[in-house]
C-alpha cells in the first residue's frame, strides 16, 4: 500500500490571512456592486418602456373620448327630440318617489370595487 506524505507547507502569518479575507472581501463587494448596477439599468428600462406605454394609451383614450362626444351629443339630441313628442302624463316626475338618496336597480359602473388594479 502507498502511503502519501503530505508536502511540508510554511506557516502563513496573519498578514497574509489579511490579505485574503481583503481579496475575498473586495470581490464579493464589487460583484454586489455590479449586480446592483446592472438591476437600476433594466429597471430604467422598464421604468421608460411603461412610461412609453402610458403616454400611448392616453393618446388612444383621449382619441376614443374625441371621436365618441360627437355621437353622444347626438344620441341626446334625439332623446331630447323625444320628450317634446312625448304627452306630459307618460313622462314620470323626477322629484316624487325615493328620495332617501339611495337609488334602486343595478349600480351605475358593475365590478368598479373603487380601486385600481394593475
Amino acid at each position: 500500500m502507498e502511503v502519501h506524505h503530505h508536502p511540508n507547507v510554511e506557516k502563513k502569518n496573519l498578514k497574509e490571512y489579511f490579505l485574503e479575507f481583503l481579496m475575498i472581501f473586495l470581490a464579493v463587494t464589487m460583484g454586489f456592486f455590479a449586480e446592483q448596477i446592472r438591476e437600476n439599468f433594466t429597471e430604467r428600462n422598464k421604468e421608460k418602456e411603461y412610461m412609453g406605454s402610458f403616454v400611448k394609451d392616453l393618446k388612444m383614450d383621449t382619441a376614443m373620448l374625441n371621436a365618441g362626444f360627437p355621437r353622444k351629443e347626438g344620441r341626446i339630441k334625439a332623446i331630447d327630440s323625444v320628450f317634446v313628442f312625448l304627452p306630459r302624463t307618460l313622462m314620470p316626475d323626477p322629484f316624487q318617489g325615493n328620495c332617501s338618496g339611495q337609488s334602486e336597480g343595478p349600480p351605475l359602473i358593475p365590478g368598479l370595487s373603487g380601486t385600481i388594479s394593475r
